[in-house]
């Protein structure tokens, strides 16, 4: 079947979204907000699960794939805000609970990530590969967004600086697509002629956890200015995940007036979704 706008519009679904999506009408959407599963990061123990492809060539056209479909279903002035994190290549532990990396948790089997002319121990740079991938696409890449964040995870090398950063891209589906500089505009330096300035590049938030839910949970902090610049304030301004996870992006787009839609492959977390969403939780 194919949905109409009222259809999806303040609903998630459950299944896989390259198959939900399709589904999706044209044009439906203002943006979309979402960060997908990390490659070779985590193992969320679903069959249909992104990011657990062997190649890192696998996991782009996957995730480009599905973009594909976001840029479909993005109205012709809509904008895709995406997050995606980085890794290593070599020997990587993988833990009981599916996690990747310097846990305490009980370790089961380590995993190589080989890629071509890379040695073991190079940053693979999967952001900025996803995010030419994209470009090839037809999206136009306006900018990379530097998530800072304050409270790092704490790291064992010696040999190299702590990680406190990701990457955040902002996509255009055509050049004029809807972006409200005033929305987020910041208080300007001391000493400046001007009270506000555009907001910059570097956005300093604190990474988040949201008891029994999503292990890598999304920070209301960080979407709601992607929300306020990349959508008017309506109810008619549809914000899309589809890689819902707890469901941080539709509550944010709810409690700043906006709609929702979205997908989710696990039904634990969707469950985790329809009750936060119900608690109109504040931020």
């Amino acid at each position: 079947m194919k949905y109409e706008i009222e259809d999806i519009t303040n609903k998630v679904f459950l299944g896989d979204c390259r198959t939900v999506l399709k589904e999706f009408p044209d044009d439906a959407v203002q943006a979309c907000i979402t960060s997908p599963p990390y490659w070779n990061c985590r193992d969320y123990k679903n069959e249909s699960q992104m990011g657990m492809e062997v190649s890192i060539e696998g996991y782009i056209n996957e995730l480009a794939d599905v973009m594909d479909e976001v840029k479909r279903v993005l109205r012709p002035d809509g904008s895709l805000w995406i997050n995606i994190g980085d890794c290593w290549t070599g020997n990587n532990i993988i833990r009981s609970d599916g996690r990747r990396g310097f846990i305490k948790s009980k370790k089961i089997i380590n995993v190589k990530r080989d890629i071509e002319g890379l040695s073991n121990g190079n940053r693979v740079g999967v952001p900025w590969r996803v995010a030419f991938e994209l470009q090839k696409r037809g999206w136009i890449l306006r900018l990379e967004i530097i998530w800072a964040k304050p409270n790092p995870m704490p790291e064992p090398p010696m040999n190299r600086p702590t990680v406190a950063h990701e990457y955040v891209f902002l996509l255009a589906k055509t050049s004029k697509y809807f972006y409200n500089a005033d929305a987020v505009k910041e208080k300007a330096n001391e000493g400046s002629k001007y009270e506000t300035r555009n907001k910059n590049s570097v956005w300093k938030v604190r990474s988040a956890s949201f008891k029994g839910a999503h292990i890598a949970t999304f920070p209301q902090e960080l979407i709601i200015p992607m929300v306020l610049a990349g959508t008017p304030e309506s109810l008619s301004s549809i914000v899309l995940d589809p890689f819902m996870g707890s469901g941080t992006t539709a509550i944010v787009a709810k409690r700043l007036g906006r709609s929702y839609t979205g997908v989710e492959l696990s039904k634990e977390y969707l469950k985790i979704i329809n009750k936060r969403l119900s608690q109109q939780e504040l931020f």
